[in-house]
């Protein structure tokens, strides 16, 4: 599925190294991903540590695939993998 094309300045933006990108991106996603990484672990501060470590991923190359898919589908699966 491919990403709108907002979402694919926004994933250009963030291989570039743009803070405000990643700020944007968070406020986005942040409480979705919250919300289901609460499904697979037990607690809320579980739940955190695991969107934290979505978040470094994010930052340390997980988007660094063609950016062809949206980013909610890009996350999902990150966080999941985490939890």
């Amino acid at each position: 599925m491919e990403g709108s094309p907002a979402e694919l300045q926004l994933i250009e933006a963030l291989r570039a190294g743009d803070e405000a990108a990643f700020a944007e991106l968070v406020r986005a996603y942040h409480v979705s991903l919250l919300r289901v990484a609460q499904i697979y672990v037990a607690s809320r501060a579980a739940a955190e540590e695991v969107v934290q470590e979505t978040w470094e991923a994010v930052l340390n190359g997980a988007l660094s695939r063609p950016g062809r898919c949206a980013l909610a589908r890009a996350l999902g699966p990150s966080t999941t993998a985490v939890a």
